[in-house]
């Protein structure tokens, strides 16, 4: 966290050039009456409904602002907000937390009430860090290469133009700004061009801790450094390596999205090299067009990439570079090791990896000694013996979840001590552990450590969320991470202590769910001011609010408390939606959209599992529209394993807009293998998807047809996308009594068809689990749809890399040889997700006139 000196002025006077001028269009599209018979409407009624509810969402997530930096400033000033937001162009932007706020700190302090609301809640305006006459023109020339939409799509984000990260350098106050093709520094009031000799796109720009004249980046599956705005070293490029950059299958399932790490004491680069050349090849070509390079795509049960580890020392003085590579590799070291799911550094000597074995049943925390690079002699036993050194380990019969990776903290240590925070679900639950232990060498002894401590810092009958990082408060031993410490359905920021038996203290309110996304890498914490949180619930629109921090001594945890909601001030930088899109509020939708629909939590004890389940139905506060006084039903599933849908939060409700406004109610269900509930109660999917998960949405869906009598269960349809494609599929073929229709999106037709990483986890090997595998094929399945028409509407993007159109290609000849009547719906230029505005509009207005005629 920041807390170097900074020079408000030479800030502002310095970040510019990032950005284009937007070109406002008007909206042609006029209002829709809301009471019309969604049966009634025209394609083009339609089409403005899903364009307007693709709008008005996006706009009720709030101003763009992510990448929050908390500064307190040395000269007494109050602390300062920085952010990357605002609309396209991304920019910089940064506010002062007015002084006058500090009392309200105080006064909740002593009335420990700090987590409720203000009656008045002051707005702190963030305002871009240049003027809008300072922007350059220069920045749109350069339209996104396909390996920055590509890296954008394993992050599930869009492609943004203008600044899409900064970084601080605390030490010499230096500001690191990028973009997808330019990098630039700030530094004492000055801009220092970086990389101006390189022309290809810029992924992952990072400084050097130790000196910020260096800066690695990577493009084309290649390592660049730049010293001063020279090139200081790169990879040498050879056919079907990458260096410094992760796999397709290393960011598509483990998340990892950097292949190269700085050393944090000295300018060395500890990086990845991956020979791709065992992995098999598919084609994306789309008929009529020339034909592209073939994606490296590791089927599953077919070989992976291989991975290396290199380390390169720069000498500035000399202008040398030292490589050397680790002699031997991870799979000599650990006969068993497949998959490297983190890495990084420990202190100055020694870098650490995470490693899994194929079936990720056995996962290894690894400590390797640098001394180890270089060292071409030493066989890989000596290299075992003397240099790496497994600090924990963990096997599980069923699987390890990966992201649990993500809660692993190295904390300061003297001496041969190591100290290490880290999380795991080995009792059930997630939760976070201190391990305290000695390295030792195995001539020494049978283990790799000695003297070894372990105690738990968290506990209880909730759950660590291991998709967000820990943020970590050495002086006074504290550790801040997200939980459902609440409820099951809401996500919370809390704090522990890892040095005092304190417990667990939430710091964000019991009934608003903390927002957080993939490839989060940061919780917006300073200790020493604040943090930084968009909250919401799924009747309450997001929030994005600044929270003091109030320390009240080393032996106690600290207080929030509520100071302000934050925005991009308007009159500088538009809001979402009006910058490409234009959003007329017209006579469109009269109430607020949190007037649209009433929600109700359900907690359950399933009749399948015996365990507590939960599930979610959205109603439309107007009354039914159709002659039987009911609402038709849609049911919105997932139901695969990492993922948790019902949760108490706008996220959760507004993808359902467009639904509730027409009449239509909607059903959302977390049966067993979803996300947040412990190893345990995703289990049950081991080996046997599409069997367990399907029943326990019928469950679901028969508890909620229960629990609610207004939804009526002759009129139910099915959606969702990627697995719950997959199992829009599943219920409709094997309960075609219940469901009038199904809407499947990127579907999995077939498990052969899918990457190795993440079938494999939960499949194991084809050759190990043919029968599953046989199973779980839907297009074995064919013969089992219905034979009427207007059923079934398949959805695919034809250059999807993720699932491949190959498994609707397979899906189709099946149904059409069982003779079974479906529709479908092509996206030529369109990936997994659909992303253009247009795609997703026509999607939606696509989607809802098929539900219409099928609940006729």
């Amino acid at each position: 966290m920041p807390t170097g000196n900074l020079d408000m002025e030479k800030v502002v006077f310095g970040v510019l050039r990032f950005f284009s001028v937007i070109k406002m269009a008007p909206n042609p599209h006029a209002g829709l009456p809301l009471d019309t018979d969604p049966a009634d409407l025209s394609w083009n009624q339609r089409l403005r409904h899903a364009r307007y509810f693709r709008l008005v969402v996006k706009k009720s997530f709030g101003d763009t602002m992510n990448n929050m930096q908390i500064v307190q400033l040395r000269d007494g000033g109050g602390p300062v907000l920085f952010g990357v937001g605002g609309s396209e162009p991304q920019t910089v932007i940064s506010a002062q937390v007015p002084d006058a706020l500090h009392s309200r700190a105080e006064a909740g302090m002593e009335t420990d009430n700090s987590l409720d609301e203000p009656t008045v809640v002051p707005e702190v305006g963030l305002k871009p860090l240049f003027s809008m006459n300072q922007q350059a023109d220069d920045m749109h020339a350069a339209a996104p290469s396909a390996e920055v939409q590509l890296f954008y799509e394993r992050m599930r984000c869009h492609v943004v133009s203008g600044i899409t990260g900064f970084s601080w350098h605390c030490d010499t106050g230096s500001l690191l700004l990028s973009s997808f093709n330019r990098v630039e520094i700030l530094r004492n009031g000055e801009i220092l061009p970086v990389a101006e000799w390189f022309s290809g796109a810029i992924l992952n720009a990072t400084l050097c801790p130790s000196d910020p004249d260096f800066t690695a980046f990577c493009s084309a599956g290649q390592l660049y450094v730049d010293c001063k705005n020279s090139q200081f070293y790169s990879t040498r490029s050879i056919a079907n390596h990458t260096h410094g950059v992760a796999s397709f299958v290393a960011q598509e399932e483990l998340e990892r999205f950097e292949g190269f790490w700085w050393n944090p004491r000295c300018s060395e680069i500890l990086y990845e090299e991956v020979d791709e050349s065992p992995v098999a090849q598919l084609s994306f070509d789309i008929p009529g067009r020339s034909c592209t390079e073939p994606m490296r795509y590791p089927l599953t049960g077919s070989s992976n990439p291989i991975s290396r580890l290199r380390l390169i020392t720069l000498d500035k003085k000399s202008a040398n570079v030292t490589e050397k590579a680790l002699p031997a590799g991870l799979k000599e070291l650990f006969p068993w090791y497949e998959y490297l799911s983190r890495a990084g550094w420990v202190d100055a000597d020694y870098c650490y990896v995470v490693i899994l074995n194929r079936r990720q049943t056995r996962q290894a925390l690894v400590l390797i000694n640098k001394k180890a690079f270089g060292d071409a002699d030493a066989s890989p036993e000596t290299i075992r013996r003397e240099y790496v050194f497994v600090v924990y380990q963990e096997m599980n019969d069923a699987w390890i979840n990966f992201q649990v990776s993500n809660l692993l903290y190295f904390l300061p240590h003297v001496g041969p001590e190591l100290r290490f925070l880290y999380g795991s679900e080995k009792n059930g639950l997630c939760h976070l552990y201190l391990r305290t232990c000695r390295l030792t060498a195995l001539g020494q002894s049978d283990s790799d450590t000695s003297g070894v401590q372990e105690a738990a810092v968290t506990s209880g009958n909730w759950a660590v969320i291991k998709e967000a990082p820990l943020a970590i408060d050495k002086g006074r031993s504290h550790v801040y991470f997200l939980a459902n410490f609440h409820s099951p359905i809401v996500t919370s920021l809390c704090v522990a202590s890892y040095h005092l038996a304190s417990g667990t203290k939430s710091l964000t309110p019991s009934d608003l769910c903390y927002r957080q996304e993939r490839g989060q890498f940061n919780l917006n914490i300073n200790p020493e001011v604040g943090f930084v949180a968009w909250v919401s619930s799924a009747e309450r629109m997001p929030e994005c609010r600044f929270y003091r921090l109030i320390q009240t001594g080393a032996s106690s945890l600290p207080q929030s408390v509520y100071l302000c909601r934050l925005k991009v001030q308007p009159s500088i930088m538009p809001s979402p939606g009006t910058t490409k899109d234009i959003l007329e509020e017209t006579e469109y939708l009269k109430s607020p959209l949190t007037d649209l629909f009433t929600v109700q939590f359900i907690e359950y004890t399933s009749d399948e599992s015996l365990q507590t389940h939960h599930a979610a139905i959205f109603l439309p506060k107007d009354p039914p529209r159709t002659a039987t006084g009911l609402y038709p039903v849609v049911h919105h599933v997932y139901a695969g394993p990492c993922v948790q849908l019902v949760k108490n939060s706008w996220t959760t409700a507004a993808q359902f807009l467009k639904y509730v406004s027409l009449g239509y109610a909607v059903v959302v269900i977390d049966g067993r293998g979803s996300a947040n509930r412990g190893i345990a109660f995703e289990a049950p999917l081991k080996n046997n998807l599409g069997t367990v998960e399907v029943r326990d949405q019928m469950d679901g869906l028969m508890e909620c047809l229960t629990r609610e009598p207004l939804l009526d269960r002759n009129r139910i349809v099915v959606t969702g996308w990627s697995y719950g494609g997959y199992m829009s599929l599943q219920l409709l073929c094997n309960y075609p009594h219940v469901y009038r229709a199904a809407c499947a999106g990127g579907a999995v037709s077939d498990w052969h068809l899918y990457d190795t990483c993440y079938t494999e986890r939960y499949m194991d090997l084809p050759k190990d689990n043919p029968v599953g595998y046989k199973a779980s094929n839907i297009s074995k399945l064919a013969h089992k749809f219905p034979n009427e028409e207007g059923r079934l509407l398949i959805v695919h993007g034809l250059i999807d890399e993720n699932v491949h159109f190959h498994h609707t290609e397979q899906l189709i000849n099946a149904l059409i040889a069982a003779g079974k009547p479906f529709e479908q719906l092509i996206f030529p230029s369109e990936r997994h997700g659909i992303r253009q505005g247009t795609a997703v509009e026509y999607f939606h207005a696509s989607m809802l006139s098929f539900f219409a005629r099928a609940l006729k």
